[in-house]
Parts: structure tokens; C-alpha cells; sequence
């Protein structure tokens, strides 16, 4: 297993070496970029190099190693692209360094070997938390800790704290790697990072204040968030999420409202009328069919049933007035909050959104989910999710 993983990493490394510096060039916020030099994914690489075990690699990895150390911030810490030297943004390259200075240092010449000593000593310690999401189980792998992770169709389906979106699928970390996603992507550059220590980490539903009930069939997984106030949270927090099988997803991002028990209480203002699109759910759109009574519609009255036919589903969602007001729905091309291609022009979600025509304050509108399978047997009983809109 090991040796795949090196190879998985320095084939990734062939995507984003240059041949001028010698260094990995990548970008986090632009994956197309080869401006940047990031310190972390060049420490893996190093570590790569080391895991070969063969003497020109080796070598390699210590000349590498050599530069790299050059970076290191008065607080211990390094910067996380070179170009911000000697400013340090990010504690986070503890783990490689670690790694290859418990088990390759035999190996490396005096001086580097003394070099190498005083930077891991000057490091902050690698900071212990409870995983929040794939992101941060991913941190965990890199640390040599092996997870046992809420895990359905090839996507983490535990509480949806932070789950980004490249395009049309999960975003990919280590984690995916692990679970056997492996598609070359910028995260294997980390590869050389995984092992097999046997440590388990208990995944929860719980994230600070923040609880999700999660559930779980043969051929969906939804997570339901109990309560939320309006907080600053990460693009990728889902209020409600539904994941089905071919990396297709129901999202309900958070807005200006409060969410308890199925019912989300908006503010009393009543925004703009250019910014009335107050409720906003996504699907994924690549192989999913939106309708409103059979046939493909962009609008729909409140009250009619939009049903999204996936490969696998029928999904129904119908939005039911709880009190007075005017309210119309839309069905567009989009992209959910937790997108991280940066395609300018693209889109990879139906955007699903109910606008305020007019409405008093605390208005209430309930949407009624529904899903199931499209080869279930006559007895198959399809699961609702009810959430009440209060603004």
C-alpha cells in the first residue's frame, strides 16, 4: 500500500514541478495557476522523494529539503506560499518535517541533519481537534491518523459542516484516497503523508453548537441541521443536505434566517427587491431533469410539485404559504456557495430558488422534500424532510 501511495504522489508532483526552481508551483484559490510556490505540498514532495528509499531520489529530497528550511518564520512556523516570506500564515507543515526527520534523518548529511533538528524543534505543535468535515478528517490523515468516517457513494456523508464542490463532484482530499477515489488531483501531492498507524477517530454529528441528524439508507444519506442561527459559517455548510448515488446532492445553504426544528425564522427587514431570492436550494445538475408537471419548465407557482429525475431518484419538492404573501419560484443554472472551480463561466447546479414578490414580516413558507428511488419495489416507502420558512 505504501509504495502505491508514493507513486500516487510523485506522479502528481510530475503535474506541478519546474524544471527552473526545482519546486512544486500550485495554487490553492487557482488550481490552473503555476504562480505560487506553496511550502506545504513542497515538504510532501521532499517526503516523497525520501520514501522511495533509492540514493538519486534521496538526494533530491535533501537538496529540496536544504531550500526549504532557508523559509522557516521567527515564530517556527513557515509561510504558506514562498513569496510571503517571512510572514507565517499557517502551523500546518509540523507532520511532514516530523516525518522525515524520525525516520530518515540516519540518512541525511551532518549539517542538514543539525538544520533539520532545530526547525522541528522550533515548530508549533500540530493542533488536536474533532474532525468538522472531510477537510478536517483530511488534516487527520496527513497526520498519520486513520478515520472511520460516515461514507456513501464515494462521499463523506457526516455532518456537513464544510463540503466543497469541484464542479460537478465532492471536492477531493486524502480521505477520498483512502476510500479508494483515485483520480490524479492536486490533493495526492500530499500522498506521501498517509500510513497505517491504527489510530481511530471517532466522526460525530456535532460541531460546536452546531448538530445535525444524519440518516442513512441503502440508496441515500441526508443530514438535518437541528438548529442554527445566522453565523459566519464556511461556504460549505449545508442546513440540509441529501447525497445520492453518481456524486449527485440536494443542498439548502444557510441565508439571513433561523433555522429550529424544521422551521427557518427570517429577519423582520424585508430586502431589496433586486435581492428577493431569499431561499436558495442547489442539485447538482449534471444528469438530473428538472419538471413541473411533466415538462421542463424555468418558473413555477407556489404550490406545484418541481421534480428533479436523477438516474437513480425522483426527488419532489413543493413549497406550501403558511400565511399571506406572494412568493415565485425559479429554476436557473448555478453554482452552491461551497464551489471551488474557478470556470468563470460555468455552472454546475440547478439553482432552485423561491423569490418574495411581496410579503409581510414573518411570513411562512414550508417546503415539502421528497425522494425515492426510481427501482424501488411497490412497498417502498419514500422519506420526507418538511422545513417551514419563517421571514
Amino acid at each position: 500500500m505504501q509504495k502505491w501511495m508514493i507513486d500516487l504522489a510523485l506522479e502528481a508532483a510530475k503535474r506541478h514541478l519546474s524544471e527552473q526552481t526545482g519546486m512544486i508551483h500550485f495554487c490553492y484559490q487557482d488550481y490552473s495557476s503555476r504562480d505560487c510556490i506553496p511550502l506545504f505540498e513542497n515538504f510532501c514532495y521532499a517526503l516523497a522523494l525520501f520514501r522511495t528509499h533509492e540514493r538519486d531520489q534521496v538526494l533530491k529530497g535533501s537538496e529540496l529539503l536544504s531550500h526549504l528550511l532557508n523559509f522557516q518564520c521567527e515564530n517556527g512556523g513557515f509561510p504558506v506560499y514562498l513569496h510571503e516570506y517571512p510572514h507565517c500564515r499557517s502551523p500546518r507543515h509540523t507532520p511532514p518535517l516530523i516525518y522525515i526527520y524520525e525516520n530518515y534523518r540516519h540518512v541525511i548529511e551532518k549539517g542538514l541533519r543539525e538544520r533539520l533538528k532545530r526547525a522541528v524543534e522550533r515548530m508549533p505543535e500540530a493542533i488536536a481537534f474533532t474532525p468538522r468535515s472531510s477537510k478536517e478528517i483530511s488534516a487527520l490523515v496527513q497526520q498519520g491518523i486513520s478515520v472511520k468516517p460516515y461514507w456513501k457513494f464515494g462521499t463523506y456523508i457526516g455532518a456537513p459542516y464544510d463540503e466543497e464542490v469541484c464542479r460537478s463532484r465532492p471536492r477531493q482530499t486524502l480521505l477520498d484516497t483512502l476510500m479508494g477515489r483515485e483520480e490524479l488531483d492536486p490533493v495526492h501531492l500530499r500522498a506521501s503523508l498517509l500510513t497505517d498507524k491504527p489510530t481511530d477517530v471517532e466522526v460525530v454529528s456535532q460541531v460546536g453548537e452546531w448538530k445535525w441528524e444524519l440518516e442513512e439508507g441503502d440508496d441515500y444519506a441526508s443530514a438535518t441541521i437541528q438548529k442554527y442561527t445566522p453565523a459566519e459559517v464556511p461556504k460549505g455548510f449545508h442546513l440540509f443536505r441529501l447525497v445520492l448515488p453518481e456524486d449527485i446532492s440536494l443542498a439548502l445553504p444557510p441565508g439571513s434566517f433561523s433555522y429550529e426544528n424544521g422551521v427557518v425564522t427570517y429577519s423582520e427587514e424585508v430586502p431589496d427587491f433586486r435581492e428577493r431570492m431569499e431561499l436558495n436550494l442547489f442539485m447538482t445538475k449534471e444528469n438530473v431533469t428538472p419538471t413541473i408537471a411533466g415538462s421542463r419548465a424555468t418558473a413555477f407557482e407556489i404550490g406545484e410539485t418541481l421534480t428533479l429525475d436523477t438516474p437513480t431518484h425522483t426527488v419532489r419538492l413543493k413549497f406550501e404559504p403558511l400565511t399571506e404573501g406572494t412568493f415565485f419560484g425559479h429554476i436557473a443554472y448555478g453554482n452552491r456557495p461551497g464551489q471551488v472551480s474557478r470556470d468563470e463561466f460555468a455552472a454546475y447546479d440547478w439553482r432552485i430558488s423561491v423569490r418574495s414578490v411581496e410579503r409581510p414580516a414573518h411570513a411562512k413558507l414550508r417546503i415539502k422534500i421528497e425522494w425515492e428511488s426510481r427501482s424501488s419495489h411497490p412497498s417502498h416507502e419514500s422519506r420526507c424532510q418538511h422545513i417551514e420558512q419563517h421571514q
